[in-house]
């Protein structure tokens, strides 16, 4: 005679699939907030960005000029001249009459040093032009 012994048999729970999917996800979401606080932008130049409650964050596809305390200008990371800049500008423009620039002025840049840029760049005929700037506390 055999006598068949029961192994202990667990009812399926449908929340134990879920508990797999729930460890994913979770390292998922610290994998993206320690990556995002690891690439940084790094901005031309020595150029530190005002501070502002609302921040348009920088397009990589954009072309970037930053701009330093003493007013020396970087054009994609190239230091250029305010003669050069227009050339650049120029030829930038024929290639895209829609081309956007993005601007990184230094916090401590004075408005006499950026009024003439700000005119040339009108002048040059540049329609959209954003400025960068970092979080900062509400006022």
């Amino acid at each position: 005679m055999r006598v068949q012994i029961a192994s202990p048999h667990r009812a399926s729970n449908p929340d134990d699939r879920l508990i797999p999917l729930i460890n994913i996800v979770f390292l998922m979401l610290i994998f993206f907030m320690v990556a995002g606080h690891v690439t940084r932008q790094r901005l031309p130049g020595d150029v530190e960005l005002p501070r502002s409650s609302q921040v348009n964050p920088a397009q990589p596809d954009y072309h970037v000029l930053a701009v330093n305390r003493v007013g020396e200008l970087n054009l994609d990371q190239t230091p250029v001249t305010p003669e050069e800049l227009a050339q650049s500008l120029q030829t930038l423009l024929a290639d895209d009459p829609e081309l956007s620039l993005q601007l990184c002025l230094d916090h401590e840049l004075d408005a006499a040093t950026l009024t003439p840029l700000l005119k040339q760049l009108r002048a040059l005929g540049l329609h959209k032009v954003m400025l960068i700037s970092s979080r900062g506390a509400t006022p």
